[in-house]
């Protein structure tokens, strides 16, 4: 598409918004955005959203931006639909990240509808990221409390006691917080505690990976994905499990390749994960080929 068709289409979005034809807007600008990205466009797209009264899609645009912070516009505009949403729990995590008050009140939901959003999460069997983005919504307290509940439930999915965790994290929360992993309390300080992808070991590990399999790209990402997936498990308390990043690594690969001559004192913590993640119906024990 050239640059004067791409020109076109911002004008004619242009033209449909002033006659108030939003949906023949919404595609002019989704076209240009499938083929050149444009804050502007993203901004502009976010807002037909918005006056559709879907606000889970703007944010869902706006969770594809990789950066949300540098442009004033966008920021503004990300506000908003938090806004929108009432995403009390991500504004906080933002004012957090800042390490200043946001310039925008956004009010979180409370009494019978904050009771609801719990009640319903509680009843899910499968639980989607909407479904859990709506816990964002509830006050900083209930949300705590209720999370605080979830990580000590033994039927707690391990990926949304993962995300819990992350959540916290974010929070700079600084109470202890305890957790069942593997059938085992533990617990954690969520304000000393560093994010999942950020955690040393966890690098270490895929930095293992890599260096080990860079000749196998296909193998390498089904490894990326399988000890990415094992970490999430034992995650906020990956040191506790894991001592010697090394030697934890050799007998991975010895385990995912069945060479079960090597035991040592991690077997049995990869035979505890894997039966945490068949318990989940999460069978992805890589094969050897």
């Amino acid at each position: 598409m050239s640059v004067s068709d791409l020109k076109k289409l911002i004008e004619l979005a242009q033209k449909a918004l002033t006659i108030g034809d939003l949906e023949r807007a919404k595609n002019c600008y989704l076209q240009y955005l499938s083929v050149q990205h444009d804050i502007k466009c993203v901004i502009a797209l976010g807002n037909i959203f918005l006056q559709e009264k879907r606000p889970d899609e703007a944010y869902k645009l706006l969770k594809d931006e990789s950066d949300l912070f540098s442009d004033d516009m966008l920021f503004k505009f990300y506000l908003k639909v938090l806004q929108e949403r009432h995403f009390y729990i991500e504004a906080k995590q933002v004012s957090y990240l800042l390490g200043k008050p946001l310039a925008i009140e956004i009010v979180p939901i409370v009494g019978f509808d904050a009771d609801k959003i719990m009640s319903d999460f509680h009843k899910l069997n499968i639980i989607t990221q909407e479904d859990y983005i709506k816990l964002y919504s509830l006050d900083e307290e209930t949300f705590i409390e209720f999370s605080k509940s979830l990580l000590l439930d033994p039927t707690t999915n391990f990926m949304v006691k993962a995300t819990l965790c992350n959540d916290f994290i974010k929070l700079g929360v600084s109470q202890k917080i305890n957790i069942r992993i593997l059938g085992q309390m533990q617990s954690f300080v969520p304000a000393d505690t560093s994010i999942f992808y950020q955690n040393s070991i966890y690098k270490y590990l895929i930095s293992f990976l890599k260096h080990h399999y860079e000749n196998n790209p296909s193998k390498l990402n089904l490894l990326v994905n399988e000890i990415t997936i094992f970490c999430e498990v034992i995650f906020p308390c990956i040191e506790f499990y894991i001592i010697d990043a090394d030697k934890f690594a050799r007998c991975f690969i010895d385990y995912i390749n069945g060479e079960s001559d090597n035991i040592n004192e991690y077997t049995k913590l990869l035979n505890d994960v894997y039966a945490e993640l068949y318990r989940f119906n999460y069978n992805y024990k890589i094969k050897n080929n």
